[in-house]
């Protein structure tokens, strides 16, 4: 492309779209010779390009010192205003305006052509235009030239089954640009030398190319990655070896390519991996095999997001220690009572619970119902949960609804999937009692830990660029991903905030490490160990473990608890 997609600053989104419409008849003849209209709608109307393309500029101010962004792209930082009006006389000069547009710091560069034909039995992209009949372009023709009061009423007229097919289409056209800068982009990337920034970058690109819209991305996104493995869980035989292994810690699948193994001794590490490698061949013939000698470490988080408080008192020693939790969300029980969920390890059973009423006023909503026993010898299942039931007279003060990233309230539906379907495609998101809304990806499916807390079925979460997805205070957030329709209007809730996971160095057992190398000289003991530093210095930063909803929801369920949100579908 010659042009640049200049960003808004804000999020008014107050900018008009210019729409082609073409009436034709049924004979190409006919249609050189009628007229074209032009409808200007608000941006608004589209939150689906509104949301991908702060994405991806985003992405591409992080990412310019990392990877190699066309130069026409790096400059992002006009806003959008009102189109011109442009006659469309024939479908030779439909598409030359376009280059006007494009031209046009102020318009956005791709103007969607719509080909009303009568014959036109479904609504239809073909050769990059869109088709349908009279009614349904006179229904398309309402929805884009009313005006909407807010963005409920957007969505309510987005989403309206007389208009929701071509509003899904039509938005795949508008994302053309984006669709095409991304292709180029990740096409850089793989010409480059891979670093573990670009790696980072490359796994969140990805997620991009499959968030955004395009008549034709589909097929495009499987062919990039077709040089990849196929989406495989880590297989019974080699889950059980691991769990077998005295020195193992723990393991899980990282980047979706990567089987990452955690050990206590040097020594351990080299034997396991040269068995491993020779044992199950035909699984590392897909995946990367990383053993790594360190004292994984869990740290619970305990400041959607209210603050809830497990004292009266908290809320007056803000910098102590496990002063709060993130009241995740409200759920209703089988006997209609109210509940909200948060984690098991900010609450005691039968505690009361507060949140703050004002500047200097706290105030009880309730007591721990339910909390999930965290400190069993042996726990099958890692679910660190709790169910505060919320007090008859403050329950219709409570918002029962969730909110997504937008801060839009939406249904909800219970992510059931394999989360290694998520891995690469997906922003995740969650609403903190410490640090509010982040967006981040799933950087392991899966996670085995060992230990006398028993078994844990976790995943992992990396915040995007620099910025951390959760903090202290934001255990009980709900994790949840947003419905990849052109209209963003269902909430898929995946899991819950437990706390933070770091790869410790065993300072140690590296020294241990030393002594059973004595046969190899000191240059090279100096060099594996200073390989050894760098490798646990890279893969050091701090992920977010949680546990999965559906499995809570179950374990819930099994206790005598059968729960669900509002509007869940």
């Amino acid at each position: 492309m010659n042009s640049k997609i200049k960003p808004r600053n804000g999020s008014s989104h107050k900018e008009c779209l210019p729409l082609a419409i073409k009436r034709c008849k049924s004979t190409p003849a006919a249609m050189m010779t009628n007229t074209t209209e032009f409808i200007e709608c608000s941006l608004n109307l589209f939150p689906h390009l509104i949301n991908i393309f702060e994405l991806t500029k985003e992405f591409i101010h992080r990412a310019s010192g990392g990877i190699d962004i066309p130069k026409e792209w790096t400059d992002l930082d006009v806003s959008f205003v009102k189109a011109k009006v442009i006659a469309l006389r024939s479908p030779e000069k439909d598409r030359r305006p376009i280059e006007k547009f494009m031209n046009d710091l102020k318009t956005w560069p791709f103007i969607p052509t719509i080909s009303v034909c009568e014959e036109e039995k479904q609504v239809e992209i073909k050769n990059g235009m869109l088709f349908m009949n009279g009614q349904k372009y006179k229904e398309t023709k309402q929805m884009l030239e009313a005006k909407y009061l807010d963005n409920k009423a957007i969505r309510s007229a987005i989403t309206h089954p007389d208009v929701r097919e071509v509003h899904e289409a039509l938005t795949k056209l508008l994302e053309t640009p984006i669709w095409k800068l991304l292709i180029e982009i990740k096409q850089n990337i793989q010409k480059s030398d891979v670093s573990d920034k670009q790696v980072k970058l490359s796994m969140e690109l990805d997620i991009l190319l499959n968030t955004v819209k395009h008549p034709v991305s589909d097929g495009i996104i499987r062919s990039i990655s077709s040089t990849s493995h196929t989406i495989s869980e880590i297989p019974d035989e080699l889950r059980n070896y691991l769990l077998r292994k005295r020195d193992v810690s723990g393991f899980g699948i990282w980047n979706n390519y990567e089987l990452r193994v955690f050990v206590n001794q040097e020594n351990s590490r080299r034997h396991l991996q040269e068995n491993m490698l020779t044992r199950f061949a035909q699984f590392f013939s897909s995946y990367r095999l990383d053993v790594i000698v360190c004292n994984p470490c869990f740290r619970q988080y305990f400041k959607q997001g209210e603050k809830i408080f497990p004292s009266k008192s908290a809320p007056l020693k803000p910098n102590e220690k496990n002063s709060y939790g993130t009241l995740g969300g409200f759920v209703t029980d089988q006997n209609a009572d109210i509940h909200a969920l948060t984690c098991a390890h900010v609450c005691q059973q039968g505690s009361s619970f507060f949140v703050a009423g004002g500047v200097s006023s706290i105030e009880k909503i309730g007591e721990c119902a339910f909390k999930a026993n965290l400190q069993a010898k042996t726990i099958q299942k890692f679910i660190d949960v709790a169910l505060v039931k919320i007090d008859k007279r403050v329950k219709d003060r409570c918002d029962l609804s969730m909110y997504d990233d937008k801060s839009l309230t939406s249904p909800v539906r219970i992510y059931s999937g394999n989360l290694n379907e998520m891995v690469k495609k997906a922003f995740v998101y969650k609403i903190g009692a410490s640090t509010s809304v982040t967006r981040g990806f799933v950087k392991s499916s899966e996670y085995h830990s060992k230990g006398r807390e028993g078994r844990a079925e976790l995943f992992f979460i990396s915040g995007v660029g620099d910025a951390p997805f959760a903090k202290d205070g934001d255990s009980g957030s709900i994790v949840f991903t947003v419905d990849n329709s052109s209209a963003r209007d269902i909430i898929n809730i995946v899991g819950m905030v437990s706390g933070g996971f770091t790869q410790n160095s065993c300072v140690a057992d590296q020294g241990e490490a030393k002594k059973a190398t004595d046969c190899k000289s000191s240059t090279k003991r100096e060099k594996d160990d200073e390989e050894l530093g760098k490798k646990n210095e890279d893969s050091n930063d701090e992920c977010i473990a949680c546990f999965r909803m559906d499995t809570t929801l179950e374990f819930l369920k099994q206790n005598g608890w059968d729960i669900r949100f509002k509007d869940q579908i």
